[in-house]
């Protein structure tokens, strides 16, 4: 006989194992899109941080439907699941701030970072490393009165960037020099706002998404609510804010679309959204350098 106790375990479950199989798909365009190195590897990273994240949860329910620990009243007996899942949510928080701040940086200077590689691996795998001590100490410390604050306060830090680059970006724009390098630079300025246009409202929701997660376990901290509330309602909010964050990033950027309408070919005409027909496979490198050749020359 079905047991009702159970119910919430399978509902926590069975919503992990279906983001995590929405987001495969996710992982494989945003590694195969033609973009920035630096920004792909960001966004690819953090997509294998949501996966993880996610994995950590379908690990941890599944452990817990196991041994019949469907309705905890603490955390004691999942903490090794709870010390990945917090050390990845902490780290895709980092992540969509140096994602934010990477296009800060290709806005600067256009021009330059085009040639530029991934050149700060030590910033990721550092942060990687202290996002893992934050998880460590709120898990093992117990120190969510301070790590709280600390990621409400990242999360709108986010949104005021992710919102003044915009303006910033038009203003980069309108100032550019009328030398030799505006055409290219002009042109790389235009490929980092429409990304920007594309990434802000993912930025966005999934920061006020984060924020209303954070949500349950501060109140479950002031004693409001009980622990098995918090973590019905604290795990799917994280669940779902991979999917959303990804999938509106995927929705709003036309070559990511493209992209997936490869990657699923089965599928993509069930997806009513409006882009542009997909273009033949041209080797977009060299036909940029050969367009800035032919301006070039016009311009002497």
């Amino acid at each position: 006989m079905f047991d009702s106790t159970y119910m919430f375990a399978y509902i926590e479950v069975g919503i992990a194992i279906l983001c995590f199989i929405i987001l495969l798909p996710c992982v494989v365009v945003l590694f195969t899109t033609v973009l920035h190195i630096n920004c792909k590897v960001i966004l690819g990273t953090s997509a294998l941080a949501q996966e993880v994240m996610l994995a950590s949860q379908i690990s941890m329910f599944g452990y817990d439907i196991y041994v019949g620990n469907v309705m905890p009243v603490s955390e004691d007996p999942d903490k090794p699941f709870l010390l990945v899942h917090e050390a990845s949510y902490i780290y895709t928080t980092f992540l969509s701030l140096m994602i934010v701040l990477e296009r800060y940086v290709a806005t600067y200077n256009p021009a330059s970072y085009e040639t530029q590689t991934f050149n700060y691996p030590w910033v990721v795998t550092t942060a990687l490393f202290l996002c893992s001590l934050a998880s460590y100490s709120i898990h093992i410390y117990y120190m969510y009165t301070v790590m709280i604050p600390i990621m409400l306060l990242t999360e709108m830090l986010i949104c005021v960037l992710s919102i003044t680059l915009l303006f910033y970006c038009k203003r980069q724009l309108r100032n550019l020099p009328y030398d030799s390098r505006r055409l290219r630079a002009k042109y790389q300025l235009g490929e980092v706002y429409s990304f920007t246009q594309a990434v802000l409202p993912a930025i966005l929701i999934s920061s006020l998404l984060k924020l209303l997660a954070l949500g349950p376990p501060t109140i479950w901290r002031a004693g409001i609510i009980d622990f098995p509330t918090n973590q019905v309602l604290f795990f799917p909010m994280h669940a779902c804010t991979c999917v959303v964050m990804k999938c509106c990033l995927i929705f709003m950027h036309k070559g990511m679309m493209r992209t997936l309408r490869s990657v699923l070919p089965r599928f993509t005409h069930r997806i009513s959204i409006s882009i542009s027909p997909v273009q033949p496979v041209v080797d977009k490198e060299k036909e940029t350098d050969t367009y800035f050749g032919y301006m070039a020359t016009a311009w002497q």
